[in-house]
Order: structure tokens, then C-alpha cells, then sequence
């Protein structure tokens, strides 16, 4: 479970998820080693469940993505990604995409 809310995942899929998964972003991890019936019965080992710090980054942010490459003809691409948030709103997200 990630945040209260079941995921199906394997071990290498929840391995992957955890090795990707900054450490400074985990709030907490629960192990419910006995799961009421609520829950899917469809293993005996338990349930993990995963709980993030919520984001609390307020205001404008951005970035900006090139790339440029050469094999059987000159490539380019590039890229802007725009963001601007105040407590739970998000005003507008901008993406522009070149290639």
C-alpha cells in the first residue's frame, strides 16, 4: 500500500519502488502483520504500507531540457516545463515539447 491505498506489487517491483524512492520523502513504513478482512487475502506474509511526506513546495518552479545528437542525420530536442503552486491548487502547469 502506498499511502493507505493497496498497489499490487512484487518484491522486485516494491524493491525497485523503495531504491528509487529518496529517503528523505518516506513519512513512515507500517507493517500490518495480521490484516483485518478489509484487505485482499491474497498472500499469508502481510501488508507494507508506505506512507510519503506530502509536498509542501509553494511557488514557482521550473526547467528547462536539451538534447542534441548525431547519427544518420542531426537530431535536436528540447523541452520546458513550468509550474507554479499555493497550498492545494496548482494555478497552472505549462509543457512544451520540440523535437
Amino acid at each position: 500500500m502506498l499511502d493507505g491505498k493497496p498497489t499490487y506489487l512484487s518484491s522486485e517491483q516494491l524493491a525497485n519502488l523503495l531504491r528509487s524512492t529518496e529517503g528523505n520523502a518516506i513519512q513512515s513504513i507500517e507493517l500490518i502483520t495480521n490484516p483485518s478482512a478489509k484487505y485482499d487475502a491474497a498472500g499469508n506474509s502481510g501488508i507494507i504500507n508506505i506512507k510519503l511526506k506530502k509536498n509542501r513546495n509553494y511557488g514557482t518552479n521550473g526547467s528547462i531540457l536539451g538534447g542534441v545528437g548525431y547519427g544518420r542525420y542531426y537530431k535536436a530536442n528540447g523541452g520546458l516545463n513550468l509550474n507554479h503552486r499555493e497550498k492545494n491548487q496548482y494555478f497552472w502547469k505549462l509543457r512544451l515539447r520540440t523535437q
